[in-house]
């Protein structure tokens, strides 16, 4: 009597892993799925919202004024970590003319760095450089190396 009671228990045990070994594969499948439609949605989504923040920075460029400088340009950056939209504006050294590259969220307008560097003849280059970092310590910075450095995780693709 005993051993068949153990040999029924051992059967019931076999029956319940079989079918939590059975459960656990198909909700495995059901979230490999889910995971695949919201990267489809997610990916379309950020799509979306890259297409808009290209839209914005190109109108942040104009509202800057920088569209009639022929040696002026921008690049767009969405992040979806920060949730923002973020245009850096560029204003290559012409001849007389100052190198400004700045990085401001194209939608407030706050600014989160700046570089300048302006070339007075005779002297050496006066260079202004801060840069807001993600934690909100504002660090200064010396070269357009250090600068581009401090702003990548605002601009990084």
């Amino acid at each position: 009597m005993k051993n068949a009671i153990i040999a029924l228990l051992a059967l019931a045990l076999v029956i319940v892993s079989v079918f939590a070994f059975r459960q656990t594969a198909a909700l495995s499948t059901q979230g490999q799925e889910l995971r695949a439609a919201l990267a489809a949605k997610s990916g379309s989504d950020s799509l979306d919202l890259q297409a808009k923040c290209a839209k914005q920075a190109a109108e942040a460029f104009k509202h800057e004024r920088l569209d009639t400088e022929p040696l002026a340009s921008y690049r767009s950056h969405y992040s979806a970590a920060a949730g923002k939209c973020f245009v850096r504006f560029s204003n290559l050294d012409g001849k007389d003319k100052p190198q400004v590259d700045y990085v401001l969220d194209a939608f407030e307008f706050k600014e989160y760095g700046m570089y300048s560097r302006v070339r007075a003849v005779g002297q050496d280059p006066y260079v202004t450089c801060t840069v807001t970092l993600p934690s909100g310590q504002v660090q200064s910075c010396k070269t357009v190396g250090e600068f581009n450095d401090l702003i990548a995780p605002y601009m990084e693709r």
